[in-house]
């Protein structure tokens, strides 16, 4: 199945957790601003349609909304045009052939091309991956800076909400 189109736009989505780090706020921004927003990806392959969605998780990344709308959209989108949703081997080197690195900008793209080969094989994606896998994995939960009351609270949250330990 050969993609013909690609669709790329920034998602506007309210504020989950406000966080405060070293370098200022980190949120999903303000309405109207595109700082911290996601990315969809609509792809689209004989018929099918699929999707994939990323957060750029500014600034300890190195990828923005911007830089990975950017990639997506102006190099990665035009390569993958006449590609298999099946060929990735090839789809992974000409996109590293197109705009190198950019983990984020490429993890988009692998998420709607597995959503699509499952979609086109009428399976969930998590089987082309190997299963569902049960893990018991203790969950992480980070405190943003701020006054000592605001970290407490926020850790007391963590732990009663959702029992962090």
């Amino acid at each position: 199945m050969k993609i013909d189109r690609v669709e790329v736009r920034i998602i506007d989505q309210p504020t989950r957790v406000l966080r405060t780090m070293g370098r200022g706020p980190l949120d999903t921004g303000a309405a109207g601003s595109l700082h911290g927003k996601p990315i969809f990806v609509k792809l689209y392959a004989e018929g099918l349609t699929a999707f994939g969605q990323v957060r750029p998780p500014t600034p300890w990344s190195g990828e923005s909304t911007h830089s990975v709308f950017s990639a997506v959209s102006e190099h990665y989108a035009p390569a993958l045009l006449g590609e298999s949703i099946f060929d990735t081997e090839r789809i992974w080197d000409k996109l590293e052939a197109v705009l190198p690195d950019n983990p984020i900008a490429r993890a988009v793209i692998d998420y709607a091309l597995h959503d699509a080969m499952g979609k086109a094989l009428n399976v969930p994606a998590y089987q082309l991956l190997g299963g569902i896998v049960q893990l018991d994995l203790p969950l992480e939960w980070s405190v943003g800076m701020g006054s000592t009351e605001q970290m407490v609270a926020e850790s007391l949250r963590a732990v009663e909400q959702f029992g962090l330990r």
